[in-house]
């Protein structure tokens, strides 16, 4: 029955390293390199791409919120002529009661104004 012999085997493994192991090392170390190198590449034009697209949505945010600002303006001018025109109407309906009132003509009893639709 063999049995194992300890110093046969740490001969071979000096073998192996002597002769192989050097080139074992070297290649291990290309190839980490190589992954290095090409993952280091993929990374800058994944950050790129993404810093191209970050440029984008930046621009569009800017033209969004310009976008919103003339509609906030828009529906100020709006609110404000709508308002104007409540104080014109009601100024009117005051005086066409007072010339009805001035010339003895019956006073125009004004129908409610329109509910507002939620």
């Amino acid at each position: 029955m063999p049995t194992s012999d300890p110093q046969g085997t740490s001969a071979v493994l000096n073998v192996f390293l002597a002769a192989g192991g050097g080139t074992i090392l070297t290649l291990a170390g290309a190839f980490l390199t190589g992954l290095l190198r090409g993952t280091v590449p993929q990374e800058k034009e994944l950050r790129d791409g993404m810093a191209t697209e970050v440029k984008e949505l930046r621009v569009e945010v800017r033209t969004l919120r310009s976008e919103v600002s003339q509609m906030s303006g828009r529906i100020e001018q709006l609110i404000r002529l709508g308002a104007r025109l409540y104080r014109q109407r009601e100024e009117a309906r005051l005086r066409v009661n007072l010339l009805e009132q001035k010339y003895g003509e019956p006073i125009t009893a004004w129908p409610p104004d329109p509910e507002e639709e939620p």
